[in-house]
């Protein structure tokens, strides 16, 4: 890679973390990953605010965070008392009980609950943009728009969390507070945001109430001319099925996902501002279908068989800046959003009912230490290096891995390779150029690894020193330690999984790289023949790729293709050679600007 493409890149993805303009979400989202603290005006702030940290989450222990630091006296993390249901001291308190969001299909066009929302935004749009709860400032905190006005000093603006493990909390307690505001500027105190779910056949269609263009503030003209017009979106591009069967939540299982499909695919299929992160909270469509989306991990987390929260530490510690209807700025983390009924006071209209007499909370609260866990895949050891001082004794490499994965007890350090945990590569192939026609792109088989490394050998007998001739201690060798060889499966048994263990192979996207979201997305195909149709019901689709944020970060777009490839496998449609993945648009469009993927691979985690 060039210079100057390595700048317009790092450019690029960084746009969104507000550049150098905001200081508060250089803090919350910078390479440093400085926590971030409660604050309250910034008169307010303690000359070392940037080096205060708020107390770690033990991710075994209660999930609730500990009280924060007396100054400055701000939080709002946890605005509702499961005891009573009632608010907190900060001057508008939340109503008693949970407030439930509801399906915006089954809400009147000028019924209260829309009502409400379009005053909240009317009044919101008429604040000045530096207003922190303002509509403007409010839709900046998810994206900055190129060429836009600077972040002010502290101000959250492009703090937004996309292909990382944060996704879901993050836009879980961005609606609160926006929500929050809407109740203030609106003066309904019983405002709950709708959701809408475009995978219900009859209710793919954009909801009237967003629709009517005169003297509306919910109208967005920047729209894709046909959702405004009333043209349903495809429920099966709406589909969360395969983000449901995963049981994992991290990535590159549930999260990645979900963000993978229905939540890019329906920003693209939307369009105009809601087709680019950095001005999609701008229509306020985009309130509702996020949502959706936290109700789906709502959903998901019903559906049990293992299914539960992240317990990470790094997932229930990020510290994420918001503003609340007050207009202060405030802080929340992962830990605050994994309870919407005990934590942040409101429920879905179609959340599990919890049995008479029971905490109304306690149907949706999932215990992480209750769950039955998921099955966790064996390591596959790989060589790595570790960056130690060489004139220490530490120098001796040492396993990466941690030993209680494997049931093992730690191995002794050694002079061998350091190894860790990785994906194991299956099939790998060359990059390749998207725009708007089909593009395919070859993966071939990866041959069988070498053996791997002795990590806990028998005890060889002990060798006792001997005296030669001339009367020296001789120390004779060791007794080697041989390892029996690591056999693959060739063909196609290399690419088949036991789906009940949990054993996944994902199909990997690598380096994505675009200047602007093309607004186009793609349905991927495995192995499909040229002479077969582009049919998502078929035996070779994968999955659907939406460029939408993934150009901001490093991390890869995956897709599960365990199903897909065991059901070739056995219906003699693929028989572990070389792959196929072919990329098919929504339309033709010679104009789409191009979309570079790195590497494409199939790997098994």
């Amino acid at each position: 890679m060039d210079d100057e493409t390595s700048k317009r890149r790092v450019s690029r993805r960084s746009f969104l973390a507000g550049g150098a303009t905001g200081a508060a979400a250089s803090v919350a989202t910078g390479a440093m990953a400085q926590e971030f603290i409660n604050i309250g005006s910034l008169d307010d702030l303690p000359p070392n605010w940037w080096e205060i940290d708020l107390p770690p989450v033990d991710p075994g222990g209660p999930v609730d965070p500990p009280p924060p630091p007396p100054d400055p006296p701000v939080d709002d993390c946890n605005p509702i008392d499961p005891a009573n249901g009632q608010g907190d001291d900060d001057g508008f308190e939340e109503p008693p009980g949970l407030l439930v969001r509801r399906n915006v299909f089954s809400l009147a066009p000028n019924g209260p609950e829309l009502s409400a929302l379009r005053r909240g935004i009317e009044v919101m749009r008429a604040r000045p943009e530096t207003d922190p709860t303002s509509y403007f400032y409010q839709a900046r905190i998810h994206g900055i728009e190129r060429g836009g006005a600077p972040a002010p000093f502290g101000a959250p603006w492009g703090t937004c969390r996309h292909v990382s493990n944060d996704f879901l909390t993050w836009h879980r307690l961005y609606l609160h507070f926006f929500e929050r505001i809407v109740r203030e500027a609106s003066g309904d105190p019983n405002f709950a945001l709708p959701y809408w779910d475009p995978s219900v056949p009859g209710q793919n269609t954009l909801p009237l109430a967003f629709r009517q263009q005169f003297a509306n503030p919910l109208f967005e003209a920047r729209r894709n001319a046909r959702i405004n017009a009333g043209q349903g979106i495809n429920p099966i591009v709406a589909d969360s099925a395969q983000a449901f069967r995963a049981v994992r939540f991290e990535r590159p299982f549930f999260s990645a996902s979900l963000e993978n499909q229905p939540h890019n695919v329906i920003h693209v299929e939307i369009g105009g501002a809601m087709g680019d992160p950095a001005t999609a909270g701008e229509d306020p469509i985009f309130w509702l279908h996020h949502a959706n989306i936290d109700r789906l991990w709502s959903r998901w987390l019903a559906t049990g068989g293992g299914r539960a929260n992240p317990t990470d530490f790094a997932t229930l510690n990020s510290p994420f800046p918001f503003a609340d209807e007050r207009g202060q700025i405030v802080t929340a983390r992962g830990a605050d959003a994994l309870d919407p009924g005990a934590q942040l006071g409101y429920r879905y209209d179609d959340d599990p009912v919890a049995p008479a007499g029971a905490d109304p909370a306690a149907a949706l609260m999932v215990v992480a230490s209750a769950q039955t866990p998921a099955p966790r895949p064996v390591p596959v050891a790989r060589a790595a290096t570790r960056a130690v001082n060489p004139g220490s004794f530490a120098a001796i490499a040492a396993p990466l891995f941690d030993p209680d994965d494997i049931g093992m007890d730690p191995p002794v350090a050694s002079a061998s390779p350091a190894f860790e945990l990785a994906e194991s590569t299956l099939a790998e192939g060359s990059g390749i150029r998207l725009g708007g026609r089909p593009a395919s792109v070859a993966l071939d088989p990866v041959g069988p690894p070498a053996p791997r490394p002795v990590v806990r050998a028998a005890p060889a007998p002990a060798l006792l020193p001997e005296i030669d001739a001339e009367g020296r201690l001789v120390f004779p060798d060791p007794a080697p330690s041989i390892a029996a060889p690591v056999t693959r499966a060739t063909g196609a048994e290399t690419f088949r999984s036991d789906e009940t263990a949990a054993q996944t192979v994902l199909l990997q996207l690598e380096d994505i790289d675009f200047d602007v979201p093309p607004g186009v997305w793609y349905a991927i195909y495995v192995n499909k023949p040229a002479a077969a149709p582009s049919d998502p019901r078929g035996p070779y689709f994968a999955g659907i790729f939406a460029p939408f944020a993934q150009n901001m970060s490093d991390e890869p777009t995956v897709f599960d293709i365990t199903g897909l490839l065991n059901r070739q496998i056995a219906a003699g449609l693929f028989d572990g050679g070389r792959v196929g993945v072919e990329f098919v648009p929504n339309r033709d469009d010679p104009t789409v600007p191009p979309i570079d993927i790195g590497r494409v691979r199939i790997v098994r985690p």
